[in-house]
């Protein structure tokens, strides 16, 4: 015989929905935020910014040859560590993984993505993320993949991308609640030491 609590009934006893495990966002990161805030301004006041010697839209204009850096921050440390150009004090000024932001900055676009408020259980029209290689070295062992309320519909991204190169990745939002969803998509490469980010946001209605 089982007896029941007084305080309720048997559904009581039975087990928990599982609930939906929300995978967290890697501790190291290439921002490509953070990245663009770099190249438009360093942290002494006084010094030559990167925009002076390779304008101040790198994603258009190929000034200097910038294009080198995108997704490739191997070729930017090595580009100051070489003194190209009169790069070489920003070795003093930027870490490595300030280097790695600048090129996630160059070579992914949009830095961030916000979709329109939808319904819970509804999924939305696709917007793109393009992802740039290097004029002087593609990115093998690419992939790409994202967290929270966010789906990959469709990419042109291949495992190894060649150099001087772009894809795109159609990504669409499908909110799991209502209230505002952030979620991430984050593309790895061997030419990156960390993925870089792309911060994703939307609004469930």
């Amino acid at each position: 015989m089982v007896f029941l609590s007084g305080c309720g009934g048997s559904e009581d006893f039975l087990p928990l929905p599982p609930q939906p495990v929300v995978e967290p966002v890697p501790a190291l990161v290439a921002d490509p935020v953070r990245g663009e805030r770099l190249f438009m301004q360093t942290p002494v006041a006084g010094q030559l910014i990167c925009a002076d010697c390779h304008s101040a839209n790198p994603r258009v204009l190929n000034f200097g040859n910038i294009w080198a850096g995108r997704n490739a921050v191997g070729l930017i440390e090595r580009a100051v560590t070489a003194n190209t150009g009169g790069m070489g004090y920003l070795g003093r000024l930027y870490t490595a993984a300030d280097f790695a932001d600048i090129a996630a900055y160059l070579g992914n676009a949009p830095s961030v993505l916000r979709f329109d408020s939808l319904a819970v259980g509804s999924s939305s029209p696709s917007q793109t993320v393009s992802v740039s290689t290097s004029t002087k070295t593609g990115a093998a062992g690419f992939s790409a993949r994202v967290i929270g309320d966010f789906q990959i519909a469709s990419t042109s991204c291949a495992a190894d991308l060649p150099r001087f190169d772009t894809c795109q990745i159609e990504l669409r939002f499908a909110p799991s609640a209502r209230g505002e969803r952030s979620g991430a998509l984050l593309i790895s490469h061997g030419q990156t030491p960390s993925p870089a980010l792309i911060a994703l946001s939307g609004e469930g209605r």
